[in-house]
């Protein structure tokens, strides 16, 4: 460059200010002493267009829409989604709780019943303490002078139907000179003379015709003993089910007080008032599981107590499986947004516990656990694309949930 050339440039371009190479603020205009006092931005900078799509998405509240967050990563597009949602969840209300009930009539098909949001916990701790109740009452009831009185009385009509039954056959084989015996493994009939049992080696020295007669006699009455016992069974079914009968007209006096006082707190939800009817008709006619099987006189009517009811099986079947709550000590929430960061296929539609029992392993409705499309009803499910389909089996069970309106738990096991 020549001297001149030089001389032109330095006359186009002046010097930059050191004040010029910041943007300057005057602290004075800030409402706020330091950045701790303000809130973190959640939303996207800049990104109007994808908020809108957020927001518009969300409203779609029909089957078969679902929004789809696409961008670079360390743009926000998770953090911007979940206080979006965050927003509206809370605006809206929340939706049903659901529980799981076991199925008197087939235990392997539970039910899963549908209940007003904050009600599931309530109710489950209802039935807790009705079962509670019912474990102290019922026995205490069975101890009682007059249940005792009953249940003799019943005992002695058996014993009385089945002594006039023998004693009627055993006249009958006096008059002919033949013995009903009772042995160890059950009734004999043996020839007698002026009341002695005649011994087999004298009954063998005995003219024919004699035996004959004798051998005669002791055939008929053998029929007509044969038909005697044949009739024990009936006696013994008769006596069962007055028993049955009395145990479940002094159980109900005391499980229709306390079903009662339980249908009072949930006056008006027909679900509960339906299904604490069949509880009821379920123990009284299966009182039997609250009091000792022992039949005998002295046998003590209390059950072998476990302390919690719900670790003895005997109680599952009126216990409550909840396996959806809107509600967290008695605040309600509104509609749930759940992250599922693990969607593995057990995490995304629930799981079966089993317990191993006589080398077995078993299980019931209080074993169900749910997954995150179960606690999401009603509301909103955040979930990282890539990482449902990474999973085995959770991308086939998420569309197929979408699509049926149902979620079915199955195993990874059971899918192989």
């Amino acid at each position: 460059m020549s001297s001149n050339d030089h001389s032109i440039a330095s006359t186009l371009v002046s010097p930059i200010a050191a004040g010029s190479l910041r943007r300057q603020c005057d602290p004075a205009t800030l409402n706020f002493q330091t950045t701790d006092e303000l809130d973190p931005i959640e939303n996207l900078i800049g990104q109007e267009r994808a908020l809108d799509a957020i927001r518009f998405g969300s409203e779609i509240d029909r089957s078969g829409y679902n929004i789809f967050a696409l961008g670079p990563q360390g743009t926000g597009r998770h953090a911007a989604v979940l206080s979006y949602l965050r927003q509206q969840t809370a605006t809206q209300a929340a939706p049903d709780d659901w529980v799981y009930v076991h199925n008197f009539a087939s235990m392997h098909k539970p039910h899963a019943m549908r209940l007003p949001p904050g009600v599931a916990v309530r109710f489950r701790d209802a039935m807790d303490e009705l079962v509670a109740d019912l474990r102290n009452a019922i026995p205490a009831q069975f101890q009682s002078d007059e249940y005792r009185q009953r249940r003799r009385a019943i005992d002695e009509q058996f014993q009385e139907a089945r002594d006039a039954t023998f004693e009627e056959l055993r006249n009958k084989a006096e008059e002919q000179d033949v013995a009903v015996l009772q042995t160890p493994v059950g009734f004999a009939l043996a020839p007698t003379h002026d009341g002695q049992v005649i011994k087999p080696e004298v009954f063998s020295l005995l003219p024919k015709e004699q035996r004959h007669e004798i051998e005669l006699k002791i055939e008929g009455l053998q029929k007509e003993m044969t038909a005697a016992i044949e009739q024990l069974p009936q006696l013994e079914k008769r006596r069962r089910e007055q028993t049955q009968s009395l145990n479940s007209e002094l159980t109900a006096e005391i499980v229709d007080i306390l079903i009662k006082a339980l249908a009072d707190k949930f006056s008006g939800i027909e679900v509960i008032e339906k299904r604490l009817q069949d509880v009821r008709d379920d123990i009284v006619k299966r009182a039997e599981i609250f009091i000792e099987g022992d039949d005998s006189e002295n046998a003590a009517p209390f059950p072998k107590y476990i302390p919690d009811a719900a670790m003895d099986a005997r109680f599952h079947r009126y216990l409550v499986n909840v396996i959806v709550s809107n509600d967290v000590d008695g605040d309600k929430l509104g509609a749930p947004l759940i992250a599922e960061d693990h969607p593995t296929l057990s995490n995304m539609v629930g799981r079966i516990e089993h317990v191993s029992q006589f080398g077995a392993l078993t299980t019931d409705f209080t074993m169900i656990r749910p997954g995150a499309l179960h606690r999401a009803n009603g509301g909103y499910l955040v979930l990282d694309a890539r990482k449902v389909l990474s999973e085995p089996f959770a991308w086939e069970a998420l569309k197929r949930a979408l699509r049926s309106d149902t979620i079915t738990i199955v195993s990874a096991a059971e899918q192989l």
